[in-house]
């Protein structure tokens, strides 16, 4: 009888320590899980756009630190970090086509601390970027896949200190696609760079790994990076303007110390299309324990999840911009962790909103705020603008309301009162590659 108690004590350990294992391993396996599920969805990833460029026979193959300036032309297989350091000018001749090696191996174990070591690669700019296309001949940074998808490649990462103007960056008449972060600007603080007239779309997010490990397992489920288009963590005169950001999870992040100003661009249509995260943004600003005051002037920022998210205090200037079709306009994010946020909003057209102001805290029901909550001279206008006017590029804004209504402090290149909304030349946009997604 002893012997079958100890036998049956045994075997009932077993069972338990059976179950804990397998318990054990199905928490540590959702991370995996909820990737998996996010690849097999069937929403953006993989993509149903196959790339023109996939098969084209490379020119010249690179990675690795340039020995000195370099000038790249026409196809371009970049296969590992390239680094410029520090001295060195890359010049990008019209029409190049630059194809970063895509790997989606393994993803689900990305974390904070390993993102730098993720192998996805980079162009790395400590020194010059000089990247001038023309409306003709666009440069194209890609992804290599025949199906791309967002986060395929790291992204044009811009870490250059110097405050010489003849270092300043360039990026002009360019596509920046499928990347994670498209252009990251990561400066010193007297720092300059330019990008203008770009097509920046399909910037997409992944899941970050955040656990708790116990017995060398993972216990926790993956935390969102949004993939954006403009990401900005410091770069004191960093300009962006004249861009068309679309399909991104975010178009611009803007977050830390610096004096950016992001005017005359179009953010439209940026969607949180992983289905079990809510949020994306058009624009997301904030930076906690900063005094910077970063410009959104003279915006079209339309069909986003969030119009323009202030968070983390964020003390931003808005105006003269058209903020429309959103399900939030304008919101207020924050919990009890942050210091509120007192933008500038003034002279802005918000308008066909799901909520035109709003405030957002985390776990409760989102607000309705007045509009005088964000600033002054705001109106509500219908501009007479269609999904359609997107994609074939027929950028209009001049009916009444909009046209000299911006801003009475700010004139127009013909000495008028400013308008509200895009005053730019569009021209050079060719409605073909507008692709829609």
């Amino acid at each position: 009888m002893d012997i079958i108690k100890k036998t049956y004590k045994k075997v009932l350990l077993i069972f338990f320590v059976i179950v804990l294992i397998i318990v054990m391993i199905f928490f540590s396996a959702l991370p995996l899980y909820n990737w998996y599920t996010r690849e097999k969805s069937g929403v953006r990833l993989p993509s149903d756009y196959f790339s023109p460029y996939a098969d084209l026979i490379p020119t010249a193959v690179r990675k690795g630190t340039l020995a000195q300036d370099e000038t790249w032309s026409g196809v371009v297989q970049v296969t590992g970090n390239v680094i410029v350091p520090e001295g060195v000018t890359l010049t990008i001749e019209p029409g190049t086509i630059i194809r970063f090696a895509h790997n989606r191996e393994k993803e689900y174990l990305l974390t904070l601390n390993n993102y730098f070591d993720w192998p996805k690669p980079a162009l790395y700019v400590y020194g010059t970027l000089i990247s001038l296309g023309s409306p003709e001949k666009l440069i194209i940074f890609t992804s290599d896949a025949p199906e791309p998808r967002g986060a395929d490649w790291r992204g044009i990462i811009l870490f250059s200190k110097s405050s010489n103007p003849d270092d300043q960056s360039i990026i002009k008449y360019s596509i920046i696609e499928y990347a994670h972060k498209s252009i990251l600007f990561t400066m010193g603080p007297k720092s300059q760079a330019i990008v203008e007239n770009n097509i920046i779309r399909f910037a997409d997010q992944y899941f970050l790994k955040k656990c708790k490990v116990i017995l060398f397992l993972c216990f926790g489920n993956p935390e969102l990076e949004g993939g954006s288009g403009i990401t900005y963590w410091g770069g004191s005169s960093t300009i962006v303007r004249g861009n068309i950001m679309y399909s991104n999870t975010h178009s611009i992040e803007e977050s830390s110390s610096g004096t950016p100003v992001f005017e005359n661009n179009v953010v439209c249509f940026n969607k949180d299309y992983n289905q079990k995260v809510v949020g994306a943004n058009g624009v997301r600003t904030g930076a906690e324990k900063s005094n910077n005051s970063p410009i959104f002037r003279n915006n079209l920022i339309c069909g986003n999840d969030f119009g323009i998210e202030f968070n983390w205090g964020s003390k931003a200037v808005v105006e003269n911009n058209i903020i429309i079709w959103n399900d939030a306009g304008l919101d207020l994010l924050g919990d009890l962790r942050e210091p509120e946020s007192n933008p500038s909003v003034n002279f802005n057209n918000v308008w066909g909103n799901n909520v035109d102001y709003a405030r957002s805290i985390i776990s409760q029901e989102r607000q309705s705020m007045p509009a005088e909550r964000f600033g002054k001279g705001n109106v509500a206008i219908d501009p007479l603008f269609t999904e359609e006017d997107f994609y074939n590029a027929n950028f209009n804004f001049t009916q009444p309301g909009l046209k000299d209504s911006g801003n009475p402090e700010l004139f127009d290149e013909e000495g008028s009162r400013s308008d509200i909304g895009p005053n730019w030349d569009w021209s050079w946009v060719n409605p073909d590659i507008l692709t829609k997604k």
